[in-house]
C-alpha cells in the first residue's frame, strides 16, 4: 500500500456504524490496484484488468504509485518489480483497446 493511501481515501458514513469506533474508507481505484500487485493472484490480475478497461487507472500512474509504495514493501523486490511490469502491461493493453 502506498503511504498516502489512507489520506487519499474517502471516508464512508454507514448507517448504524459509529465512525469514532470504525472508520470505513473507500480506496482510490489506483490504490486498490497498487494493493493488488503485492499478492497478484489471478483474481487480482482480473481486477486490475477491469479497472484499466473502465478507464479508472492509467498505466503510467500505476507504475509511479507502485514504485513509490515499494519503499514500504516487505518481501522480494524482484518479484514485486515483475508484478508491477505485468500489471502496467495489462493496463496499457486495456488503454489501447479503449482508445478510438
Amino acid at each position: 500500500m502506498h503511504e498516502n493511501a489512507h489520506d487519499d481515501s474517502v471516508p464512508l458514513a454507514l448507517k448504524g456504524i459509529d465512525a469514532s469506533i470504525l472508520d470505513v474508507r473507500l480506496l482510490s481505484a489506483l490504490d486498490l490496484a497498487v494493493g493488488k500487485i503485492s499478492r497478484f493472484s489471478s483474481q487480482d490480475r482480473d481486477d486490475i484488468t477491469t479497472l484499466g478497461k473502465h478507464g479508472l487507472i492509467k498505466s503510467a500512474a500505476l507504475r509511479r504509485r507502485s514504485e513509490q509504495a515499494m519503499e514500504n514493501y516487505v518481501g522480494s523486490l524482484d518479484t514485486l518489480k515483475g508484478a508491477i511490469n505485468v500489471a502496467c502491461r495489462i493496463v496499457e493493453d486495456a488503454e489501447h483497446r479503449n482508445s478510438p
